[in-house]
């Protein structure tokens, strides 16, 4: 499923009564985009090729080959094959 979703980051840590705690920054409204893969691996390798910010990978128990849905932040696309490109110069 792609769509909205919510994303929460942990920024810094502060001092309350001497204990020191997490603060979180709330992001709400990013757009999230899933990929299907073999394993958690290919998640890392899909972000790293196409620029992509990886935030998180979903099992998928009903899929015997592609294991995990990988989430990425944005609307993302895999690029055109080259055979396509040139149709559209044409």
């Amino acid at each position: 499923m792609t769509g909205w979703g919510s994303r929460v980051e942990r920024v810094a840590l502060s001092e309350v009564e001497g204990e020191s705690k997490p603060v979180y920054k709330i992001i709400v409204a990013i757009y999230l985009s899933r990929h299907a893969a073999t394993d958690e691996g290919k998640c890392e390798v899909m972000s790293r090729k196409y620029g992509w910010a990886l935030v998180g990978v979903e099992k998928t128990p009903d899929d015997p080959v592609l294991k995990v849905d990988c989430v990425f932040e944005g609307k993302t696309e895999f690029p055109k094959p080259y055979h396509e490109n040139e149709k559209e110069s044409d």
